[in-house]
Formats: structure tokens, C-alpha cells, sequence
């Protein structure tokens, strides 16, 4: 089986006045010169990107739920798109700007020199090709022709984050920029969101746009033949029809009994990894509010072989989510102020953030985007080994093996809704 999943955001900014320019560290750490510094600066950002990624899911996970009894909306994101984009920004912010984004990103300003280059350093790990995984982690700053960019900026954000600025003439109205950067979006992304960006503010003059393109086979395939409509309990008696996947076979397994759930690995073939944690009935918000670093590291460390038949329900959807509302209510509001300080990027006008959008593109069926023909299933199909079906509430974590990366997080509570606004 194939799983695709794809995100993009973009963060439109608007021109006012200008600013003093400040300095900000650009020294990289070259992992040959200083092995244990650069080692420790890879560790600072894998940790932080998850505490980042379990901040943001608990906040958006609440604000989400209509009652403490009854989840409600799917969530799906990638907290290593997020702090890509955030640490672009960082590049270019200033006082209280610059420490609200470090502090959304749990990084502090001594960290910021060796946090760059180990950044770039990660993103270049997770784009080196991986048998059948491909990853693409890309950024694009569309800016006005007549936006003077200090040089150094330009040069940063390329040498870090690898990103282009494309000079555009946002003269000619937000229709006409809108379509160059959704034509960018759509090469980029294969076509999968023609259409990232609906709206976009006349008085905007800079847009980032981040993308990240995976897809993955599952080391052991779904059988298509095996799937079948089967019930899916969605919450207060409610229930939904859904085609569930089967899969007997031997699996990572660990059953809490302190947080009442049960987490699954689904090996890549690449080294990734999904995690499905399947809370046991109404224990969904206590397993989230659980969530910590500690207890995901406990969990794969505790994890033993299981021979199990596994059901899980096949479903695509596409999550948007408001990052100006989430993040403001994180503490990053100046940012997206008048009184936001981004004179790294420009010293001859002031900039804030005015739109932010995530935008995530969550596909788990049989056979994968590409349509290949699976293998996984045979003799197996009449197994009378335990069944673990998941037809409630779970949660996702996809994690890079290599590099403990969580590259996507979520909360299935609806596999039959296609699209979700948060």
C-alpha cells in the first residue's frame, strides 16, 4: 500500500512603515569541524519540534472538541512544515517578534545559530532519496517587485531553508498573484491541491509558501479484497459506514493500561513509521491530555511482536488550519500585528503577517495514490489470530526512524469527512 500525504501553508504579509535592521547569528555548525556541538543542536530540534507538535496538537485538539464526551473534528498536521516556515521567519524578526516565535518554537535565542544550520541539515537528511519514500520539503517567498530584500535575508533563507524569492508584480491584483502562486504550489505538489490559496489580502506584499510532499508503501501491503463496509463509532451513539482494511500479520504492539489505549506500528518501507493509538471507549481526551515526549518514547521502547489481525478504515481528507488564530493563542501575536518587527527582511518598510494557512492532505487506503497492485493478502485470510479493529477515535503520529522526526500528527474521529476547517 501506498499512503500519500502532502501540506503547504503560506503567510501573506503586509508594507507600512520601516525599521531599524537588526543583527541576527548565521553561523552554521559544520558537523565534521564540531561533532558533539552539531549533535547536540540536532537533539535541540528534534526535541523541540516535538514538544512543538504536541503544544500545538493539545491546543488545537481542545479548541476543536464541542465536549470533553465528544470528539468532533479530524485534525492533521506537520509540526516540521510549521517550524520550517516559522524558523524562515525567524530569520528576518526582531525584539519581541523574534523571541515570541523562538518561544512558540520552543527554542531560545542562545540556540538560534546552531538550530539554523541543524535545521538544514535534517531537511536535506529527510529529502535524501529512501527506496520507495519520497520526501520533498521545499519553500518559495513570492515578494513585490519593488520590495528592497536585504541581501542578507536572501541569503539566509536560502542557504538554510533552501527557499526562492520570486519578485512579483503585486500590482496586478490578488487575483493574478494568486494564480502564479497556486500554478508554483500545483508543479511543486504533482497537481494534488491545484487550488492552495482562495483568498488573499489586496494589501499584501510577501507571501511564504512551505510545502512538504511525501508518500510512502507500507512495508506489509492492505489486501484490497480483504476490505469491507463495517460500522465506525464517531461518538454519543453516533455511527458512521465505513470500508475497513484488513491486514493479519505480525506487528509492534504495546498495550497501556496507565493511559487505556493500545499503540500499533505500520512499518514503511523506508524507515518511517506510523503509530496508531487506539484509546480504549471514552478515554480519547484523557490519552490526549497524557501526550508527552516521555510516554511516545515509552511507548516504542515497550513495544513487543504481536500476531494480530489489524482493521483499520480507509479515508482521505484535506485539513486546513488558521495559524494566525492558533499560534496568536500560543503567545506569536505580534507577529501578525502592525506592531510585528521583520526589518531583517527589509529595512525601507515594515512588515507583519497577515493571513496564515496550513493546509494538509491525508490519504490511508490499500493501494496508495499510485494505484500500485498490492500482495498483502493470501492464506492469511482465514487466520484466527486476535482481531484489533480500530472503529473509534484514534490518533496518528507518522515518525522518521532515522532522525525521531514527528513528520505528521493527528486525530482520526471521522474517517468518512472530507474536509476539515480549523
Amino acid at each position: 500500500m501506498n499512503v500519500f500525504q502532502y501540506l503547504v501553508w503560506f503567510i501573506p504579509m503586509v508594507v507600512a512603515l520601516d525599521r531599524r535592521f537588526c543583527n541576527f547569528p548565521r553561523e552554521e555548525i559544520k558537523r565534521t569541524v564540531d561533532g558533539e556541538q552539531f549533535k547536540e543542536a540536532q537533539s535541540a530540534i528534534i526535541t523541540a519540534n516535538t514538544e512543538f507538535a504536541l503544544k500545538l496538537f493539545k491546543h488545537v485538539a481542545s479548541k476543536s472538541s464541542e465536549a470533553k464526551a465528544s470528539p468532533t473534528q479530524n485534525i492533521v498536521f506537520s509540526p516540521l512544515s510549521i517550524s520550517t516556515a516559522l524558523s524562515t521567519l525567524v530569520l528576518g524578526a526582531g525584539s519581541t517578534t523574534h523571541q515570541e516565535i523562538l518561544d512558540v518554537l520552543n527554542l531560545n535565542h542562545t540556540q538560534e545559530a546552531q538550530v539554523h544550520g541543524a535545521l538544514a541539515h535534517l531537511h536535506r537528511t529527510l529529502n535524501q532519496p529512501k527506496g520507495q519514500l519520497q520526501v520533498n520539503i521545499g519553500n518559495a517567498i513570492f515578494v513585490d517587485e519593488k520590495m528592497e530584500i536585504l541581501q542578507r535575508f536572501h541569503n539566509d533563507t536560502k542557504h538554510y531553508h533552501q527557499a526562492k524569492i520570486a519578485k512579483t508584480d503585486f500590482k496586478d491584483g490578488p487575483q493574478e498573484v494568486k494564480r502564479k502562486i497556486n500554478d508554483h504550489v500545483k508543479n511543486k505538489t504533482e497537481g494534488k491541491i491545484p487550488e492552495f490559496i482562495k483568498d488573499l489580502k489586496p494589501d499584501a506584499v510577501m507571501v511564504l509558501v512551505n510545502y512538504v510532499l511525501f508518500k510512502w508503501e507500507w512495508k506489509h501491503p492492505f489486501g484490497p479484497l480483504l476490505t469491507a463496509q463495517d460500522t465506525f463509532f464517531v461518538g454519543s451513539g453516533t455511527t458512521v459506514k465505513v470500508p475497513m482494511m484488513s491486514n493479519p500479520g505480525v506487528y509492534n504492539l504495546h498495550q497501556d493500561k496507565e493511559h487505556s489505549c493500545t499503540v500499533i506500528e505500520l512499518p514503511y518501507k523506508s524507515q518511517v513509521s506510523m503509530l496508531l493509538i487506539v484509546p480504549d471507549h471514552g478515554k480519547i481526551h484523557d490519552v490526549e491530555e497524557a501526550l508527552s515526549m516521555d510516554v511516545i518514547t515509552g511507548w516504542r521502547k515497550s513495544m513487543g511482536k504481536c500476531k494480530i489481525n489489524l482493521h483499520l478504515p480507509k479515508f482521505s481528507f484535506t485539513s486546513s488550519l488558521d495559524l494566525k488564530k492558533v499560534l496568536g493563542d500560543l503567545g506569536m501575536a505580534m507577529a501578525f500585528s502592525d506592531r510585528a518587527n521583520f526589518s531583517g527582511i527589509s529595512q525601507n518598510n515594515k512588515l507583519w503577517v497577515s493571513q496564515a494557512v496550513h493546509k494538509v492532505v491525508f490519504n490511508v487506503g490499500e493501494k496508495g495514490t499510485e494505484e500500485t497492485p498490492s500482495t498483502g493478502f493470501g492464506l492469511t485470510l482465514f487466520s484466527v489470530n486476535p482481531d484489533i479493529k480500530v472503529n473509534r477515535s484514534f490518533l496518528v503520529l507518522v515518525i522518521d526512524d532515522d532522525t525521531d522526526t514527528i513528520l505528521f500528527m493527528g486525530r482520526i474521529t471521522n474517517p468518512t469527512k472530507k474536509d476539515v476547517e480549523l
